[in-house]
């Protein structure tokens, strides 16, 4: 018996009603971010030369008194010759980036989300330990704050990821809010989610940008509401900032909602995203003359091809890599992913929540084929195929 989207609706209307369907209750919901938490902050991973190229724009920005102060320059944090194992005072990363067309000065290789984002928590940190007569600068208060800066940049975000992904579970299935939790609960711990929550990367909180984007999306096109396209926008704009690769996310959630011929929810997209595009603009073109540019274009010049690029044709042998091998392989890394082979693409869905999966398909599909033609796609001294991380919660929205 073939059934309308309208009659789908009215009947996953019917289960939301139902007692079975009630929502998630608060306390549930205190529990499950504490849960995350305590599972994310409970240990500080040492940070290597990716991480500290995030903290170093953050104490170069607020650290008073320095040639730096109040800059994203990196000069007293920075070692320019990666092979080598002379480390000038406090030199703690190569990866950085320097444009000489524009300044002779080097700033992180990283997109700016992370510290900026950071600059002000480590300003509030940094007063109220002067204010107790703790010098910040030190070995151990700098130990402290990293462990800080981690975790309301890093397990903070983590903790809201699988809240807002059992939301997602919940309104796109008929699971319980405990059935919900649950999964989204197994979801983060079994994958490379809750290792990488414990450093200092990009990566988790771009998942968590994706997941709120995602979770807006589902409400403007479900519910026919248009502010959540305006927050849509501004968490795939966020995205962008935290990880280059969120630019994936913008192009196809536009062209989602373009095919749906909503123009106006284009427009709303757009506006929201329109804030994390000056800041995105205002910082490459200080640091790097251009606004349209992204800091790993003027990488440090090991890490690229002959070419002058760090991207190449697309590597068929390495995507197998990335998908399966001991050394990188996602399902290796995170084997409940495996899940995606056994369950149905079209499980008796009507259009009201296909284009979801289609969508999430598309930038999977996309994510894997931009780090199959990156000459790092290993991402050098970690585990698991880490660039694919910011796409994870689409993996888990297929499943």
């Amino acid at each position: 018996m073939n059934i309308s989207p309208q009659e789908s609706r009215s009947e996953f209307n019917s289960k939301a009603e139902s007692p079975r369907r009630e929502s998630m209750p608060r306390v549930a919901t205190f529990l499950l971010v504490l849960i995350v938490i305590f599972s994310g902050a409970y240990a500080l991973s040492p940070a290597s030369v990716n991480h500290l190229a995030r903290t170093s724009p953050i104490f170069a920005f607020v650290e008073p008194g320095t040639e730096v102060t109040g800059t994203f320059r990196i000069e007293p944090f920075a070692r320019f010759d990666p092979d080598s194992s002379d480390y000038r005072s406090k030199a703690v990363t190569h990866d950085w980036a320097q444009n000489p067309e524009h300044d002779s000065f080097h700033y992180s290789n990283k997109a700016p989300g992370s510290f900026l984002v950071g600059i002000p928590i480590y300003f509030l940190l940094y007063v109220t330990e002067s204010a107790m007569g703790i010098q910040p600068e030190g070995s151990t208060p700098t130990y402290i704050n990293i462990y800080l800066l981690n975790f309301f940049l890093s397990v903070l975000p983590a903790a809201f990821l699988v809240l807002y992904l059992q939301k997602i579970i919940f309104f796109l299935s008929a699971m319980s809010w405990r059935e919900s939790a649950g999964l989204a609960l197994i979801l983060y711990h079994t994958t490379l989610l809750w290792p990488y929550s414990q450093q200092l990367w990009g990566h988790v909180p771009a998942a968590f940008c994706v997941t709120l984007a995602f979770w807006h999306y589902l409400k403007a096109t479900r519910n026919n509401e248009r502010r959540p396209f305006i927050w849509c926008g501004l968490w795939t704009g966020i995205a962008t900032l935290t990880e280059y690769s969120g630019g994936i996310l913008v192009l196809v959630i536009l062209a989602a909602v373009l095919w749906k011929q909503n123009w106006k929810g284009v427009m709303l997209i757009i506006a929201g995203g329109l804030g994390p595009f000056v800041l995105y603009a205002a910082y490459h073109q200080i640091c790097f003359g251009s606004i349209l540019t992204t800091a790993n274009y003027f990488n440090h010049p090991a890490f690229k091809e002959a070419s002058g690029s760090a991207f190449r044709m697309i590597d068929l042998a390495v995507a197998l890599k990335l998908l399966v091998s001991p050394f990188r392989g996602l399902f290796w890394f995170s084997p409940v992913l495996l899940l995606l082979a056994v369950i149905p693409f079209n499980r008796g869905d009507t259009s009201s929540y296909r284009d979801i999966r289609w969508m999430c398909l598309c930038i999977a599909l996309a994510y894997l084929l931009m780090n199959a033609s990156f000459n790092g796609w290993h991402g050098g001294k970690c585990a698991g195929p880490r660039y694919l991380i910011p796409m994870y919660p689409c993996l888990f929205i297929l499943i």
